[in-house]
C-alpha cells in the first residue's frame, strides 16, 4: 500500500484535473441544458446557437458499450478487453465492494480507450480519471487506479509534475505491469509512462535526471513485449501502426529513447510476423521523426546548419523503404501517411503531396488523418496560402457528410493560422466556416464536451464573445480542462461578462402589452 506521501503527490499533481471534472459525477443535482436546436446538415447557422445538450451528467454506470457499439470495426478487440480486465480486477478483489461499479465502468473505458481513444471528444478520460481517483481514496487496486491517473495526465499536468513525482509513478506503472491485467492494457500503460519520463529525463536546466534515464529501458522493454502480443494476436495493420507510430513520436525528443523504440519494434516483428508491412512502415517512421529530432521545432531561419544535411539524410532514408513498399503494398495508409511527412520535409513540390493525399483517401476516405497532413501542408508557414485553406475546406466539408471527424480538420486549420495571424478571422468567409462546421459536428454529437469546450475557445480568439458565451453556458462546470484550463477559463469571464453587459444594455426593453380595459 502507498505511503500517506505518495497519496499526497498525487493529489497535488492531479487534484486540478480532478476539480474540473468533479461534476460529471453530479447525477442528481447537475442541471445544464438539454434542448436540442435544428440545424439541417449542410445549411449555415443564421444565429450562434448549435445543440444545447451536452448530456445527461454523468450517472452510474455509463454505458461504454453503447459506446463502443458506434464502431464496430473494433468492437470485438474492446470486448476482449473488457472482459479479461473484469475477470481480472474480480481475481484481485474477491471481496464486493461499494467501489466494484466504478471499477468496471473504468476498465470498460480503459478498453474503450485502448481500442478507440476518446476519438470523438467526449473527455472520457476525465470520466474514467474520476473513477480511478475514487478507487484510490477508498483503497481500491492501487495499482489500477494509480496507472489509470499517470495515463490521463496531460502534458500541462506532467510539467507542473517535480522529477521525484515522476520516478514514484514509473514505480506504480511498475507495479502494474506485474499484475494480471491484460497485456493490451499494459501497452498503453507502458507509453504513457515512457511519454513521462522521456519529458523529465533531463530538467529545466537540461540535466540530465538519472533515475529517469534509469527507468527508460524497463518501460521500453514492457512496452516492446506488450507491442509483441499485439502482432500475435493479429491486430489489423492500421492498428499496429497507429500504436508503433505513436510510440515512435512520443519517443523523438530524445534519440536515445527512439532508437531503444525502433530496436523493441523490429525485434516484435522479427520474432511474430516478420514479413509484416507495418514494420517498414515504422522502420520509415522512426527515421522522419529521427529527422524531424535532428531539425527541432524552429522555424527555418533559426534551425542551425549543422542539422540540414542530417535531416535530408534522414528523410532520403524513410523515402527509400517507403516508395519501394507502396508498389509492393498498395493498401496499407501508413505509408502514405509517413510520405506526406517526408514530402512536407523534402518539398519537391505540391504535386508530390497531393498524390500520396489522394492515395491515402483511396485506401480509406473515412481516415481524417490524410486531410489533417493536406491541411498542415497547406498552412501559410509552409507551403500554402489561407485562401489554399478555405479551398480545400469544401473538401473536408463535403466528407464530413460521411465522416464527421473529417470537417473538424477545418476549425483546426484556420486555428493554426490564427495562432500566427489572427487577422485571419476578420476574413468574412473565415469565421461562417468554422461555426459551420463546429454546428453540424455538435448536432450530430452534442455529448462531445471536449469539442463544445474547442468551439468556445476559437469564438473567444475571434472575438466572437456571444458564441463564446454561449457555449461555456451550456457546458457549465463541464467544460474540458485539457482544451480550457481553468487559469485561462477565469482569464476570459471579465471579458465574455462585460460583453454579455453590453449586449444587455443595448436592447430597448419590451413594450408594455397594450391595456385591455380591465
Amino acid at each position: 500500500m502507498p505511503s500517506v506521501y505518495r497519496y499526497v503527490i498525487l493529489w497535488f499533481s492531479f487534484a486540478a484535473c480532478l476539480v474540473a471534472s468533479s461534476h460529471l459525477f453530479a447525477g442528481q443535482e447537475a442541471t445544464e441544458p438539454m434542448t436540442i436546436n435544428s440545424l439541417p446538415r449542410g445549411a449555415t447557422p443564421a444565429s450562434p446557437s448549435v445543440p444545447a445538450n451536452t448530456g445527461t451528467p454523468k450517472a452510474m454506470p455509463l454505458d461504454v458499450d453503447a459506446l463502443a457499439a458506434r464502431l464496430p470495426k473494433r468492437l470485438h478487440i474492446y470486448q476482449t478487453v473488457r472482459d479479461e480486465a473484469i475477470q481480472a480486477y474480480a481475481k484481485r478483489q474477491p471481496v464486493p465492494s461499494p467501489e466494484d461499479a466504478k471499477m468496471r465502468e473504468l476498465l470498460s473505458l480503459f478498453a474503450y480507450l485502448i481500442t478507440y481513444d476518446d476519438c470523438y471528444g467526449e473527455s472520457l478520460y476525465q470520466i474514467g480519471a474520476l473513477d480511478a481517483w475514487d478507487g484510490l481514496h477508498h483503497k481500491i487496486d492501487y495499482p489500477l487506479t494509480s496507472t489509470f491517473i499517470g495515463i490521463r495526465r496531460t502534458h500541462a499536468d506532467l510539467h507542473a509534475l517535480t522529477d521525484r513525482a515522476v520516478q514514484m509513478e514509473s514505480d506504480d506503472f511498475s507495479q502494474f505491469f506485474a499484475t494480471d491485467y491484460p497485456w493490451q492494457l499494459k501497452l498503453r500503460a507502458a507509453e504513457a509512462g515512457l511519454y513521462d519520463l522521456v519529458d523529465h529525463s533531463v530538467d529545466k536546466q537540461a540535466n540530465p535526471n538519472e533515475k529517469c534515464f534509469e527507468a527508460i529501458p524497463r518501460f521500453t522493454e514492457e512496452w516492446g513485449k506488450d507491442y509483441q502480443k499485439a502482432i500475435e494476436a493479429k491486430w489489423s495493420h492500421s492498428m499496429l501502426y497507429d500504436y508503433g507510430a505513436s510510440m515512435l513520436y512520443r519517443a523523438k525528443p530524445n534519440m536515445d529513447v527512439l532508437n531503444r523504440v525502433i530496436a523493441e519494434i523490429d525485434r516484435a516483428f522479427n520474432e511474430a510476423d516478420s514479413t509484416n508491412p507495418v514494420k517498414l512502415e515504422l522502420d520509415a517512421a522512426y527515421f522522419i521523426e529521427a529527422a524531424w529530432n535532428a531539425r527541432g521545432g524552429d522555424f527555418a531561419p533559426k534551425v542551425p546548419n549543422v542539422a540540414w544535411p542530417l535531416m535530408a539524410d534522414r528523410l532520403d532514408k524513410a523515402d527509400a523503404i517507403l516508395e519501394p513498399l507502396y508498389d509492393r503494398f498498395p493498401g496499407e495508409i501508413g505509408t502514405c501517411l509517413e510520405m506526406m511527412t517526408v514530402e512536407l520535409g523534402q518539398a519537391q513540390g505540391r504535386k508530390r503531396m497531393e498524390l500520396w493525399y489522394q492515395r491515402a483517401v483511396q485506401i480509406d476516405p473515412t481516415d481524417p488523418r490524410p486531410y489533417h497532413s493536406k491541411m498542415w501542408y497547406l498552412q501559410p508557414r509552409w507551403y500554402g496560402s489561407t485562401d489554399d485553406i478555405l479551398e480545400f475546406s469544401k473538401d473536408c466539408v463535403a466528407a464530413g457528410k460521411t465522416a464527421p471527424l473529417i470537417e473538424l480538420e477545418v476549425a483546426t486549420a484556420i486555428s493554426d493560422v490564427a495562432h500566427l495571424d489572427p487577422s485571419v478571422y476578420d476574413d468574412p468567409k473565415v469565421w461562417p466556416l468554422v461555426q459551420l462546421v463546429y454546428c453540424e459536428y455538435l448536432q450530430q454529437f452534442p455529448t462531445a464536451r471536449s469539442i463544445r469546450t474547442r468551439f468556445a475557445r476559437q469564438a473567444y480568439a475571434a472575438n466572437r464573445l456571444a458564441i463564446a458565451a454561449e457555449q461555456l453556458a451550456i457546458l457549465g462546470k463541464l467544460w474540458d480542462r485539457d482544451v480550457i484550463s481553468e487559469q485561462e477559463h477565469a482569464s476570459m469571464m471579465p471579458k465574455l461578462a462585460q460583453s454579455n453587459a453590453a449586449r444587455a444594455t443595448a436592447i430597448p426593453p419590451a413594450a408594455p402589452p397594450p391595456d385591455s380595459g380591465q
